[in-house]
This record gives structure tokens, sequence and C-alpha cells, in this order.
């Protein structure tokens, strides 16, 4: 049985970004309390709330590029 890290890297080398940031939000053990919160951003944007963030000021372009950064990092563990 994978694990939720393999399936989250399986998610990135396919490309399906949505799953991979998704299972990544709760990896406090790689990520800092700012970047889990950028994934968490980045996961809600791709759910359909991008409105919600773009009314608070964020620019979702570079949230969910941030995101994705961030499971580059992942990878390279």
């Amino acid at each position: 049985m994978k694990s939720k890290r393999d399936k989250t890297r399986d998610f990135i080398i396919s490309g399906d970004y949505k799953k991979a940031i998704k299972n990544a939000k709760g990896f406090d053990r790689i990520y800092n309390k700012d970047e889990i919160r950028v994934l968490q951003i980045a996961s809600e944007c791709l759910s359909g709330n991008t409105s919600f963030y773009l009314s608070l000021g964020y620019n979702i372009d570079n949230i969910v590029s941030e995101a994705k950064e961030l499971l580059n990092k992942m990878i390279n563990k």
C-alpha cells in the first residue's frame, strides 16, 4: 500500500496538482506554517473558491505557482 507521500508524488508526476496540493497541505514535517497556509489557499482556489480569495486581495496565479514550487520541494527531499 502506498503512503500518502508516495501518492502525492505520483499526482505531481502525472500533473494532477489539485490532488497533490490537497494531500500536501497536511505535511507539517516538510513544510512550515506559512508554506502550509499557501498550500491551503491554493487547494481552496483550485476547488472553486477563487472569488473569496480575490476579494481578500490575493493574487491567485502567484499562490498556485508558489504551491507548485513547494511541491517540488517535497519531491527533492
